[in-house]
């Protein structure tokens, strides 16, 4: 019985470990897009939120209030598209996480 107990914690430790590595490379990935955002060309600016958006309200939804100020700021931007898809991007916030729709 004792066997089957530390197993069960083993596994536990090594899916907490693989969530944390998996959150950690979405971070790293969605810091990295966002960085290139300022100085990309506008179509690159929507494919680069698109990335962003797919990451995180696809595989880590819990980076979403991490980076939402970010991608909120982004609704100033000087070109009509990228305004455009952050709009697409608060819609499926909505729709995933309702609860941030007081934050929007």
């Amino acid at each position: 019985m004792d066997g089957l107990l530390g197993r069960s914690q083993f596994l536990g430790e090594a899916v907490n470990l693989f969530t944390d590595e998996k959150t950690a490379n979405a971070r790293s990935k969605v810091v990295e897009w966002l960085n290139d955002v300022p100085n990309a060309e506008a179509s690159t600016k929507c494919d680069l939120l698109v990335k962003v958006q797919e990451m995180i309200l696809g595989s880590c939804v819990e980076l979403l209030e991490e980076f939402l100020e970010h991608i909120l700021s982004l609704a100033h931007d000087a070109n009509a598209d990228v305004r455009k898809q952050v709009v697409c991007f608060i819609e499926q916030i909505c729709k995933v996480k309702w609860s941030y729709s007081h934050k929007l």
